[in-house]
């Protein structure tokens, strides 16, 4: 009886470890429990000239492979890895077996729109189009529309037929003389879509800025690296400003703390802020939250003229922190809090008057604890706030 229901992490990882102990009943379950992947892969190649039965019997054959050569000491699920095995032994059996030999890829990149072009045709004329109406669609001459057409006929044999119905060569098929100098390894191509998985997956630590800019620098995006002065193009700074974010975003993703301006030493507050924001937003945005989660009061009152004195207080601490912990020059911290720097140089100064009071490194340290998510808000409301 074939089971339908996946499996947990939990029961992967224990029949991994009885299958790795020889246990064949496990062996058969897992086997059993990955059928759907095994029928997913296999339906994606479907009318190629292969029975579906067949299809599948390769695609366990990969599976048996994947259950051999599977580490789970990587935290990665199985059917990850066993889809690139399933996939490769599938895909070898249709060169085998099927009718038609595989074109180039730049013949079938040519092909692809005089392709759709006649299917569009077709619809439209009820009739199957010539080579000068596919051109006109395409806007290419007819000549070279010809030219195509003829080359996908010319390359159009049977695997099967022998060679020296083509050529006087020992009347071997064709399909066991041509070799395929691209394939790669399905483990390799498995552990290069695992590495690039877990790549992403560290990125979503970053901002979106961050990211952003590491994805283009290293090519994560379509296998080229940009240059900084490229990347600075997109989002309008200089290339010196790109390196910076830059390296700030690989020492998040080290696990260090970033290099700080004016030769300040870093302390154990700005390294945990860097390792660990509240949510996916910039910084600022972060520090602004939590500062107004703290104090009860809304992001449009903190950044507005009230003078409520809470709101003052709150403005007051948020500069100090987004001078002290995030490091932005007063300039920058005037024009999140819309005021001048010369008010935001007060602010920093009155709340340094305060540095030494145990209510004030109580008020600060919830602050910190908020912009990094450690405990909720909802935590704080038995602290009396500060008027």
């Amino acid at each position: 009886m074939i089971h339908t229901e996946k499996l947990t992490q939990e029961q992967e990882i224990l029949l991994l470890d009885r299958v790795a102990g020889g246990d064949l009943e496990a062996h058969a379950e897992i086997v059993n429990r990955h059928q759907w992947l095994v029928r997913t892969v296999a339906r994606k190649y479907q009318g190629r000239g292969v029975p579906f039965s067949d299809l599948e019997q390769e695609g366990n054959l990969g599976l048996l492979r994947a259950i051999e050569k599977f580490d789970s000491s990587g935290g990665n699920r199985l059917s990850t890895y066993a889809r690139w095995w399933i996939r490769h032994f599938v895909q070898r059996a249709i060169p085998k077996q099927g009718d038609q030999i595989s074109r180039s890829a730049y013949l079938e990149q040519k092909l692809a729109p005089i392709r759709r072009a006649s299917e569009t045709l077709l619809k439209r004329l009820k009739r199957p189009p010539t080579a000068e109406e596919i051109g006109k669609e395409i806007g290419q001459p007819e000549s070279e529309v010809e030219r195509l057409l003829k080359l996908e006929k010319r390359h159009s044999f049977s695997l099967d037929a022998s060679v020296g119905e083509i050529s006087e060569v020992n009347g071997k098929e064709l399909g066991e003389i041509i070799p395929d100098p691209n394939a790669e390894l399905p483990s390799d191509v498995a552990h290069t879509h695992l590495l690039f998985e877990q790549a992403h997956a560290a990125l979503d630590a970053l901002s979106k800025r961050e990211r952003r800019i590491l994805e283009l620098r290293f090519g994560l995006v379509d296998g080229k690296q940009h240059s900084l002065r490229s990347v600075g193009a997109e989002f309008n700074m200089t290339g010196e400003g790109i390196r910076l974010i830059q390296n700030i975003a690989l020492c998040k993703l080290r696990g260090i703390p970033p290099p700080r301006k004016r030769g300040k030493p870093v302390s154990f507050r700005v390294e945990i802020i860097d390792r660990r924001p509240l949510k996916n937003a910039s910084d600022n945005g972060c520090l602004v939250e939590s500062v107004c989660r703290a104090y009860g009061i809304s992001e449009t009152k903190i950044l507005s003229r009230d003078r409520h004195s809470r709101i003052v207080w709150a403005r007051h601490v948020l500069a100090y922190l987004l001078f002290e912990d995030l490091n932005r020059h007063p300039v920058r911290i005037a024009e999140i809090l819309g005021k001048d720097a010369g008010t935001v140089k007060y602010y920093i100064r009155k709340i340094k008057s305060f540095i030494g009071e145990h209510w004030f490194i109580a008020d600060i340290a919830r602050i910190r604890l908020l912009y990094v998510g450690v405990l909720d808000y909802t935590r704080f409301r038995h602290f009396e706030k500060v008027s």
